[in-house]
């Protein structure tokens, strides 16, 4: 009788062990426009434009205006605020609103012509259909090298995040690991290019994402 209730109880559970192993891909594209201004030694102000495809590319995910301001603290210490306006795709096709925050702090350092540099960041997200702000906790290390007499800087970076508990009573972590040049056309104009391998730990799936993607920086 034993054996016969632990076998029923495994059918039982395999359905859902069977869903939550679905794994899902996508190949996305990234492109965006950055204008950076620096006022006196401490302040940095930035305005940038995205637009993002998902579906192999094929359709609109979203587009969004970001607003960021930074204080250098220290000589290698920077606080940052920023806001960003979103407009997001849903699943029925409609346009959707979404307001983000967020708040960070990043330390970095320049070795032998390498820049080093760690960021926390925490932020919130208020959707239109949503009672709650969707929190989540994001912490990046990245290194940039620039070499001498060659006009494109090569870059990394990895970075862990964690969806905090919203519409489901556990958080999702998620990852992504960005490989990528800097072409210095000169001081002014900059133009980033950038390759994504990210995974996330959704409610009943994971996600991998392929993704390429461009940035204009304007840099006053």
């Amino acid at each position: 009788m034993r054996r016969v209730s632990i076998v029923f109880l495994f059918f039982l559970m395999l359905p859902s062990f069977a869903f939550s192993q679905v794994v899902v891909r996508d190949f996305e594209g990234w492109a965006g426009v950055k204008v950076r201004k620096k006022l006196g030694d401490n302040w940095t102000l930035s305005l940038e434009e995205h637009l993002r495809m998902e579906h192999n590319m094929s359709q609109l995910d979203e587009f969004f205006t970001e607003f960021n301001a930074g204080y250098d603290i220290l000589q290698d210490v920077n606080l940052a605020l920023g806001i960003r306006g979103v407009r997001h795709k849903t699943g029925s096709g409609d346009l959707e609103s979404r307001m983000r925050f967020h708040f960070e702090t990043e330390y970095s350092h320049d070795i032998n012509r390498t820049d080093l540099s760690f960021r926390l960041r925490y932020q919130s997200r208020f959707d239109t259909d949503e009672e709650q702000l969707l929190n989540a906790l994001r912490f990046k290390t990245g290194m940039r090298w620039n070499p001498s007499n060659f006009p494109i800087d090569p870059y990394s970076s990895l970075e862990g995040f964690f969806k905090m508990p919203g519409r489901s009573s556990t958080g999702h972590p998620g990852v992504r690991l960005a490989i990528g040049g800097i072409w210095k056309i000169n001081k002014t104009h900059h133009i980033r290019l950038f390759y994504h391998l990210e995974w996330n730990n959704e409610e009943y799936y994971s996600l991998w994402i392929n993704r390429l993607g461009m940035r204009y920086d304007l840099r006053l």
